[in-house]
Parts: C-alpha cells; sequence; structure tokens
C-alpha cells in the first residue's frame, strides 16, 4: 500500500496491520512511504491533535512491522536519515 499524507498512512496502518494479521499470522508487513508521506516518519511529526506519530510506529514496529522510506524521495527533498524516527530504512526506490 502507498499512500501520499502522514494521516491517510497512520489511519491505514493500524487497521491493515490488524486485519492483515488475523488473515495471515505470519505476514510480514513492510510499509513504504514516498513523497509527502515520508512526513509522518521524521522525528516529532504530530497529528493534527497533536498525537506523535512516532508512538503509534513504535506500537506497529513492537507487532513486527517495518517502516520504509523511499530514498528518491530523500534526495529530492533534501531530507537525511537523521530526521527520520529509529530503525527507518531508506529503500532504492518505493516502486
Amino acid at each position: 500500500m502507498t499512500c501520499g499524507s502522514g494521516k491517510c498512512a497512520a489511519d491505514r496502518f493500524a487497521a491493515l496491520a490488524a486485519e492483515d494479521r488475523k488473515v495471515n499470522p505470519g505476514a510480514k508487513i513492510i510499509v513504504v512511504s514516498h513523497a509527502q508521506g515520508v512526513d509522518f516518519l521524521m522525528k516529532g511529526a504530530k497529528d493534527r491533535n497533536g498525537n506523535k506519530y512516532e508512538d503509534l510506529v513504535e506500537q506497529l514496529k513492537q507487532r513486527g512491522v517495518r517502516f520504509d522510506v523511499c530514498e528518491i524521495t530523500l534526495r529530492n527533498r533534501k531530507l537525511t536519515n537523521d530526521q527520520f524516527i529509529a530503525d527507518v530504512t531508506g529503500l532504492s526506490s518505493s516502486t
């Protein structure tokens, strides 16, 4: 699944992770973000209610979900890995 905004992504990930585990308990879930969709994975990012996305991401990581960002997005937006929360991995392409 790809999603272009942090709000969209965060809402969908929790639901998808729970549903996928019901259907296939051994499923490996990898969330790949690109463009503006990487913003929720940045340190200090919050939703419109002031809740840190990092808290949701951490809960999902503890359940085995991996979070990746597109390195093309990082390069185009002049972002660096240290701007992101722990354990977010860069990918050469998100396509």
